[in-house]
């Protein structure tokens, strides 16, 4: 993810705490690692179940 014309809105501690909070809440997606850089995250995600159908092709 990259903010809005690569502001380096994320180069400080609280957007770090929002974002960290926001993927704790998160029960949709699971969180791994991750780096928060001023312009952009990268980070490994992944759905936290996965759908029916998915489960079922991979048997």
């Amino acid at each position: 993810m990259c903010t809005h014309r690569r502001r380096p809105l994320l180069a400080n501690d609280e957007a770090a705490e929002l974002l960290i909070t926001a993927w704790q809440a998160a029960n949709l997606w699971r969180t791994g690692r991750y780096v928060i850089m001023p312009d952009h995250i990268h980070l490994f995600c992944a759905p936290n179940t996965f759908p029916r159908a998915t489960a079922q092709e991979l048997d």
